[in-house]
């Protein structure tokens, strides 16, 4: 099963926005395997039906159905369900766990509520504000080194989650939540991963997988847009090497 993990830079005054975090999360229940994609929110790819464009642009262009479509067409990929979250939502979520527990892989080092601070790789307790900070973060980083950070608080997410017993009170969480978020998926095919999410206390289970560097290239639109181009073979291998696990 893949799902978009989606993360939206939606403001409460405005209806427009744009989806900066984009992850495939492939669910292999069979295997006990959860397996991430991030893609950086400057690909600049073909958005069928509309042109090129970055790819955190495809969900203006036609809701969840372009995006898919936008995956399908360029890298061979088609998600059958989303959850999206916005900036709100998500410090709503971290509170209510009482925040994080983040392994740091990487040290980070700007600007937090108004002073410099530094970040050094290890377990970091964070609360809702720094978490989102954390996530977004990029003037001293990029967008590679931001993937990254996402996955790292979405494996935190997972522990938090697991050291609640979530699997036993499922269905409670889910109505919990379900105003948080917004999704296609309903809780009956959320009934058939439970099993998998009990196998997620072994977090080797969760494998992290990037489109970085390798598989991308700068390039400067016409319009002067710094964006980054697809090698396509290279996305494509990424893509393939997740569904399968290896």
């Amino acid at each position: 099963m893949n799902i978009l993990l989606l993360g939206s830079d939606q403001r409460p005054w405005s209806r427009n926005f744009r989806t900066d975090t984009i992850i495939l999360a492939s669910l292999n229940p069979s295997l006990g395997t959860v397996n991430l994609v991030s893609f950086p929110r400057d690909l600049y790819i073909n958005i069928p039906g509309w042109g090129t464009d970055r790819i955190n642009t495809a969900w203006s262009h036609g809701g969840f159905d372009k995006l898919a479509a936008t995956l399908h067409a360029n890298f061979g990929v088609r998600p059958t369900g989303y959850v999206l979250i916005n900036f709100s939502s998500f410090k709503r979520i971290v509170d209510s766990l009482g925040g994080l527990e983040v392994d740091v892989g990487a040290p980070l080092s700007d600007y937090y509520r108004g002073r410099y601070i530094n970040i050094k790789p290890g377990v970091m307790q964070m609360n809702a504000d720094m978490v989102l900070w954390y996530v977004r973060s990029r003037k001293t980083t990029n967008d590679f080194a931001r993937n990254r950070r996402q996955q790292e608080i979405l494996q935190a997410m997972v522990k938090k989650f697991i050291s609640m017993d979530a699997v036993k009170n499922a269905l409670q969480l889910y109505d919990l939540y379900d105003e948080s978020v917004t999704t296609n998926l309903g809780w009956q095919d959320m009934l058939p991963l439970l099993p998998l999410a009990s196998q997620l206390s072994d977090t080797n289970r969760i494998h992290h997988y990037y489109i970085g560097p390798k598989q991308v290239y700068d390039w400067i639109t016409p319009g002067g847009a710094m964006v980054l181009l697809p090698r396509q073979d290279g996305i494509k291998k990424v893509i393939r090497q997740a569904m399968s696990g290896q």
